[in-house]
């Protein structure tokens, strides 16, 4: 277990100065106005309706250091305006409600079904009160009220002000802001899998010795969403608590990354959650379908993706990779298995993934970056990755490093893992898009390493992601995989150590 008072971990280099365009809040219907007159100590019961054209609402507050805090409670309605019951379940609505800063950077945020609440002490200042939702509503709106109770200065209060609705604003680019996340995130990272404290302990020596090099940034620890799973009232795990001990003890960096897919946990199936059989192994789908619905996903998914923010946050993470529907692992899936499952159609498929975008940009902020991959199980070089990167950029704009897209199939010559040279070219196109990015190896071997960090730099990576094995299994770690050498090994660290200096 680490230390009552951890050392803190030192802050990694950054290789180029990234400025992030923050978060241009779409289909947002009225901006009510909060006036600079308001009187502080006040509360008042703000209401409104979100559809599935205007999923959003947004409110200006103006207020002085203090605690302020806002309830959200939210009901699920026809356009008839009778509450809304599916015959068979009633999947609560889920909801998310932050306080920006006029730069879009989150101060605080909480996503779930009503009510949702967050409170805090906030800088005077002005802010934006968010009630947004990503609940697939089509034929129901959800009707809400918020209740803001500002802080309470010294003085004597000036009347409360009634809020008045203004014109629907013109959205404009937001302010660029330059964080240092990438700083936190650039070099190269040893990827490792585990499932137990148990395989955390057999190589942490291994694990130890590849932190020990030069342009190392830390540890990638990998799991199985169902056996790191956090349920009620947990919030940590030994795995997690022991990853961290680790990675703390050798002076670098750690992210966590969680594959869904096949690993999801029995108890969200049991729950309500759409699935179909691969192997006789339940996987989640992204629609409704007869098995469940996929609201009940997005549900657990999220209060996990959650928790698991919640614990970087506390433990000094500043990259959080989360994971698709997925099958095997936690890339895309839009393979032949899902593309057979009743009800798919492409349109769908990509709202699925579409929402956990959502749920991602939800929790990326100042001191967290989170990233999801855009290579997988295919077809996905038509349009449909790009389809998502885009959904990326519309959230969290241009270029900014709280949302990094990966390629998971780095080697040699190609970084997306394509089965031909045509396919990678079109998957390349990606990276025309102003999208932050890294990228992960395609296997635990070893490699011509200056030819596979040239990809790394030639592709405008910031971080890329080596397996452990490739650090010191000789020849490697399977029949299929045994082409490592001694030599390989020291080009590695090398190249390692080149490209870590290139993040000053």
């Amino acid at each position: 277990m680490p230390p009552s008072t951890p050392p803190a971990r030192p802050r990694a280099r950054t290789r180029r100065a990234l400025v992030g365009v923050l978060t241009l809040l779409t289909a947002v219907v009225a901006s009510l106005l909060v006036g600079a007159s308001s009187s502080p100590g006040w509360s008042a019961d703000l209401s409104g309706r979100l559809t599935s054209q205007s999923p959003s609402r947004s409110y200006d507050v103006d207020t002085p250091a203090g605690t302020l805090a806002a309830r959200v409670d939210v009901e699920l309605r026809r356009d008839s305006g009778h509450l809304a019951r599916r015959a068979a379940r009633v999947t609560p609505p889920t909801l998310t409600v932050s306080l920006r800063r006029p730069d879009g950077s989150v101060v605080m945020s909480d996503s779930g079904t009503s009510p949702v609440r967050i409170s805090g002490r906030v800088a005077a200042g002005s802010y934006r009160l968010v009630v947004r939702t990503s609940y697939p509503l089509r034929d129901r709106y959800l009707a809400y009220t918020a209740d803001l109770t500002l802080p309470t200065a010294s003085g004597t209060p000036t009347p409360t002000p009634t809020p008045t609705a203004t014109a629907t604003p013109t959205p404009t680019a937001p302010t660029p802001v330059t964080t240092d996340l990438a700083q936190e995130s650039c070099g190269t990272w040893v990827l490792y899998q585990v499932s137990s404290v148990t395989d955390l302990e057999r190589l942490r020596p291994r694990i130890e010795a590849a932190l020990a090099l030069p342009g190392v940034v830390g540890f990638s620890v990998r799991f199985p969403w169902d056996a790191v799973d956090l349920t009620g009232t947990q919030t940590t795990h030994p795995v997690l608590d022991l990853a961290d001990e680790i990675a703390r003890g050798a002076g670098k960096a750690l992210s966590i990354r969680f594959m869904a897919g096949a690993h999801t946990p029995a108890r969200v199936f049991d729950a309500g959650a759409a699935s179909y059989l691969v192997d006789g192994a339940r996987v989640p789908l992204p629609w409704d379908s007869t098995t469940g619905t996929n609201d009940v996903f997005l549900r657990e998914y999220a209060a996990y993706a959650r928790k698991l923010a919640a614990w970087s946050r506390a433990h000094d993470v500043h990259l959080l990779h989360l994971s698709w529907y997925g099958l095997d692992w936690a890339e895309l899936n839009h393979g032949a298995e899902v593309r057979a499952a009743a009800g798919y159609t492409q349109a769908a498929w990509l709202q699925g993934h579409r929402e956990l975008v959502d749920v991602a940009a939800s929790l990326a902020s100042g001191d967290l970056a989170v990233e999801l991959p855009l290579s997988g199980y295919g077809p996905l070089s038509g349009g449909q990755s790009a389809a998502l990167a885009d959904h990326v950029v519309s959230l969290v704009g241009a270029d900014s490093d709280r949302f990094f897209v990966q390629a998971n199939g780095w080697d040699e010559t190609r970084e997306w893992g394509s089965p031909d040279m045509t396919v990678e070219g079109q998957f390349d196109r990606i990276w025309a898009k102003p999208v932050e990015r890294g990228l992960q190896m395609i296997q635990p071997d070893g490699y011509d390493w200056t030819r596979v960090f040239d990809r790394l730099r030639t592709s405008g990576a910031t971080y890329g992601e080596v397996y452990l094995p490739s650090f010191w299994q000789v020849p490697g770690p399977t029949p299929a995989y045994d082409n490592n050498t001694e030599a390989r090994i020291a080009q590695l660290e090398k190249e390692i150590a080149a490209f870590g200096a290139t993040c000053s």
